[in-house]
């Protein structure tokens, strides 16, 4: 079921009828009635078609201002979004970057390698017999001797 209009949309529907139908006023004064002519003479100006049209327009106008606002609030709080989204990406990215980098320096530090060096078995005579892990295992490796669970 449709929502009923508000009292201004349904002042708004009757003015735009009476116009569309060649209104000169938009209200009945009975002419004999001299004072309420007088009391209603501001309104009778305000209310012509010139100015209902004129009204109109204005009205016509704060509404697709009105949209174009609510359309930038959306869009604002969709970049909001994203941005938020992005600091959070960068955030655990730079936490694995200082992770990497104390690795790194623990690394280099001393005789930290030989702690974490494997050996080789099937190593020839012409080959080294200890190497350093690579990548995810040689992060592993270093991890534990930080935290002294290395075998």
């Amino acid at each position: 079921m449709p929502d009923s209009p508000t009292p201004a949309q349904a002042a708004e529907k009757a003015i735009r009828e009476a116009l569309e139908a060649g209104a000169t006023s938009a209200f009945y004064t009975d002419p004999r009635d001299d004072n309420r002519w007088r009391e209603n003479e501001r309104l009778a100006l305000a209310c012509s078609p010139e100015a209902l049209t004129a009204r109109l327009s204005q009205l016509a106008e704060m509404r697709a201002e009105v949209e174009r606002l609510e359309t930038r609030a959306e869009l604002e709080e969709q970049a909001h979004v994203c941005a938020a989204e992005e600091r959070d990406h960068l955030q655990a990215v730079v936490k694995d970057l200082r992770a990497d980098a104390m690795r790194y320096r623990w690394l280099r530090h001393g005789d930290n390698d030989e702690r974490i060096l494997c050996s080789n078995p099937f190593a020839e005579d012409d080959e080294p017999s200890m190497f350093l892990p690579r990548n995810a295992e040689l992060d592993d490796a270093i991890d534990a001797a930080q935290s002294g669970t290395l075998p």
